[in-house]
């Protein structure tokens, strides 16, 4: 579709911001950084009159994952401030873009050292399998990481089913509940969760929760790589990306 509006000349029409909003977050997920930036940039040079505000927010909210994937922390917050000022433009944000708006910002004050803030300020939410729900117990989850707290974000978590119809949270959640029980020094249960990861991500090929997931994910898929058949070529792309790392 973006082929085809660039062919036409359709950048500046306001169906624009949508579109490219939309493929911010795909490039984004396949850990294609400089195509989510590109499509971004798109997207802000195609807001007008009648632009859909939501969909810039949505853009604006890429912008940040992009800068926290990196872990670029002045980036991050740079973007934090255009998203604030995309947000004062829109008013009465559905509930899917508030939680992205949320996530956003909270994922910048993990990467600044601020997880106990955002702990405090996040409130967990109900047993019930929404996709805001999905987003933010795994924002949860990554603070209470950040805390040293591994015990309490596979609490956080929760079970499998809870993510169940939403797969990019689920890959999400698997690998940290993977990276908390290695913490915990539970190394089949770590191995057994990020297989299921490689599962759900490899017929989508979702990169950045891997890659996000730092040095801990990329020792694991190390092992993995070794003690497992299964997509072993998504293993290798995704070692291509984390970098291998000795394991005694």
């Amino acid at each position: 579709m973006t082929a085809l509006v660039e062919r036409r000349g359709w950048t500046r029409q306001p169906q624009a911001v949508a579109l490219y909003a939309a493929q911010a977050l795909l490039d984004l997920e396949r850990h294609d950084l400089d195509a989510a930036d590109r499509a971004v940039s798109m997207a802000r040079r195609a807001v007008g009159p009648g632009t859909d505000t939501a969909a810039l927010l949505i853009g604006e909210a890429v912008a940040v994952g992009v800068a926290v994937t990196r872990a670029d922390v002045y980036a991050a917050r740079a973007q934090c401030r255009r998203l604030e000022i995309a947000r004062r433009s829109t008013s009465g944000l559905p509930p899917l873009v508030r939680s992205w708006y949320d996530v956003a910002i909270a994922e910048t004050r993990i990467l600044m050292g601020e997880a106990e803030s955002v702990i405090t300020s996040l409130t967990r939410p109900d047993a019930s399998a929404t996709y805001e729900g999905a987003l933010t117990r795994v924002v949860l989850a990554k603070a209470q990481l950040a805390a040293g707290r591994p015990a309490v974000a596979i609490d956080v978590l929760g079970t499998a089913d809870g993510f169940a119809p939403h797969r990019l949270q689920a890959v999400e959640a698997e690998i940290l509940t993977a990276v908390a029980w290695a913490r915990l020094h539970r190394d089949v249960a770590a191995l057994q969760h990020l297989t299921a990861a490689v599962r759900l991500a490899a017929p989508v090929r979702q990169i950045r929760p891997f890659v996000a997931g730092g040095a801990p994910v990329a020792a694991l898929l190390t092992r993995l790589e070794h003690v497992t058949a299964e997509d072993p070529e998504f293993v290798r792309d995704l070692l291509g990306v984390c970098g291998r790392v000795s394991t005694p």
